[in-house]
């Protein structure tokens, strides 16, 4: 047993078997096997703690658990308040603590620890380990076969994989003889396994299918469980079909079919994953978003805090979305041609991330991403003209501004949208070596031109290129100063 035990690094269990042994050790040579044994077991638990502890005994820095999450450690958070909106794991700790109710997390450890974070009564913590012979994929779908199991939900996916609405269906003709209490549990459970199976699977290339086809089975269960039950109080439903739980389950969706169209490399990818689809869920969270400002009696005005996060995160793909069609014409420039980007299109994409900015500069939920919202916004407005030179100014040193305080605690941030700056910083600094030389009554409050893309591959340095431009075309663009993305 202490052998089996020590195996497992199950060292408490390993060192009293090892203890009982010796005692029970009918000679000294197998009592002094025993104590070796028992020393080996003791420097192996001191090694397995300074391996998992070691670097993260210290306070955690936010780049610790930016850098755990890219490198696939996973932090997922399925939380179901039982009023008001989701907002920060900070929130949710405070909120569970003063408001003990059914269906509710209890979040025992700051939110960077846990690679997996979800509880209710029938619910698990899975806090973070690194057993080589227990991958966190594993102990996910041990834990959840026996929520399945205990919940009576295992048979949905055993031999047929049953549709939302005879599982929903199944549920509620067992009330009857389980109780209304146990298939509660049972379905938010059923639930909650789907959207914390979808979380770990959209970290992995080849588990974004499986996550985007948990996380709609998810939603369809939720659609088709208030349906059915829509005369009964959420008490009796449990929380889990409140509408702030499905509108975040509806941003996760959204989130992984991002994720989804980002890596489409194949004819069925594409015809799979449509950037419409990330749009129309984008569109339904922004619609369906409640007021976030209400006046009491007093006239005071009262806001929920981080009220927004599904609307910023919505705007952010729908930026995406309108990036992707309005780069289309750029994708591929022929030799000393010049191409614009969608004009529509890419105004489209900055008034989205302009949105999203303006939310995060507001609540900063996720300063990481708010430089990278601004530097996109900077971008698309420049494809899409209408912005001045002193407008663009003032954007990109805000930008730079958020993207060096985000530095401080995450190195590589300027990877993601490394190319984005160097484009918005090299037209700043043409249209700032420009200015002094400009005809008269052009100055920095002048707006600039819609910027194309040129490609200058094959062409000698010293080639005048504004031979190729069609002056014509570029006097019919509206704004004031003209300017080129040169590329190759």
């Amino acid at each position: 047993m202490a052998e089996v035990y020590a195996r497992q690094q199950i060292f408490d269990l390993a060192k009293s078997s090892y203890e009982r042994a010796i005692e029970l050790a009918e000679d000294d040579a197998t009592r002094e096997r025993y104590q070796a044994s028992l020393k080996t077991t003791k420097e192996a638990e001191e090694k397995a703690k300074s391996q998992n502890q070691g670097p993260r005994a210290a306070s955690r820095p936010v780049a610790e658990m930016q850098q755990r999450r890219r490198h696939g450690v996973v932090a997922v958070l399925v939380p179901s308040p039982p009023d008001g909106h989701e907002g920060s794991p900070g929130g949710h700790q405070e909120d569970s603590r003063h408001r003990p109710i059914q269906d509710q997390p209890r979040l025992a450890r700051p939110f960077p620890h846990p690679e997996c974070l979800i509880a209710d009564d029938m619910t698990f913590t899975l806090e973070h380990g690194d057993e080589p012979g227990f991958p966190i994929p594993d102990k996910i779908i041990t834990l959840t076969k026996a929520e399945l199991q205990q919940g009576g939900c295992l048979k949905y996916f055993t031999n047929a994989i049953w549709a939302p609405q005879d599982m929903i269906a199944d549920l509620n003709s067992r009330i009857a003889t389980e109780g209304r209490q146990h298939i509660r549990k049972a379905t938010s459970s059923l639930i909650h396994e789907r959207i914390v199976s979808a979380g770990v699977l959209r970290f992995n290339p080849q588990g974004v299918a499986s996550a985007v086809h948990d996380l709609k089975l998810a939603i369809a269960l939720l659609d088709e469980g208030n349906r059915v039950w829509s005369n009964e109080r959420f008490a009796d439903r449990g929380s889990t079909f409140k509408p702030t739980f499905v509108r975040n389950a509806r941003v996760l969706l959204m989130q992984t079919l991002v994720l989804a169209t980002r890596d489409m490399k194949t004819a069925a990818a594409k015809r799979a994953y449509k950037p419409e689809d990330v749009e129309e869920i984008a569109n339904r969270v922004i619609r369906e978003h409640p007021p976030e400002d209400w006046h009491p009696r007093d006239g005071s005005t009262m806001r929920v805090c981080y009220s927004a996060y599904p609307v910023w995160e919505a705007y952010l793909a729908r930026g995406y979305v309108w990036g992707i069609r309005a780069g289309v014409p750029l994708l591929e420039v022929q030799p000393r041609k010049y191409a614009f980007a969608d004009l529509t299109a890419a105004k489209n994409a900055a008034e989205a991330y302009d949105k999203a900015a303006a939310i995060l500069e507001d609540e900063a939920p996720d300063f990481t991403r708010y430089c990278f919202v601004l530097w996109y916004a900077i971008h698309w407005r420049l494809r899409a003209g209408g912005l001045s030179v002193r407008k663009l100014r003032s954007r990109v040193n805000k930008a730079k501004e958020a993207t060096e305080e985000t530095k401080r605690f995450v190195d590589d941030i300027e990877d993601s949208f490394r190319d984005i700056r160097k484009f918005c910083k090299q037209q700043l600094k043409i249209l700032n070596e420009s200015l002094p030389s400009a005809p008269p009554g052009i100055t920095d409050r002048n707006t600039i031109k819609p910027i194309p893309t040129l490609n200058c591959k094959g062409l000698p340095r010293s080639f005048n290129t504004a031979s190729l431009n069609d002056q014509q075309e570029f006097g019919r663009l509206p704004g004031d100063i003209g300017c080129i993305d040169q590329r190759g």
